[in-house]
């Protein structure tokens, strides 16, 4: 089921498109226009409801080093340099988790990971 809240920023109203389907998690999804909402919300839904692919859900057997690859090139290579360079610097402690599918990454297996 699709709800739409509409909130007030300080940039102006936006509408939050909200989508709860039983087993599935839910999602979420910010829009300037009403209108966008209400077509996002049906897409997604309907996709939900066929089990189709949503949104950008890596595959199960995506390895670990390439979900952070396309993370540090897609989304962190957007954000300040300086966070940037952090994560880049950070992401060199998390090999041991290279190899490893994202089906694989469980709560369990993060702590596993050695902090040194």
């Amino acid at each position: 089921m699709a709800t739409i809240t509409k909130r007030k920023r300080k940039k102006g109203i936006v509408y939050c498109a909200e989508i709860r389907v039983k087993g599935h998690p839910s999602l979420s999804q910010t829009f300037d226009r009403k209108l966008e909402a209400h077509r996002w919300a049906e897409e997604t839904e309907a996709a939900l409801r066929t089990d189709g692919y949503i949104g950008n859900a890596p595959p199960d057997d995506m390895l670990f080093d390439d979900a952070l690859e396309k993370y540090l090139v897609e989304v962190s290579n957007q954000k300040a340099k300086s966070t940037h360079r952090r994560e880049l610097y950070q992401s060199r402690s998390l090999h041991y988790f290279f190899g490893k599918t994202l089906k694989e990454f469980t709560p369990t297996l993060a702590t596993q990971f050695p902090n040194h």
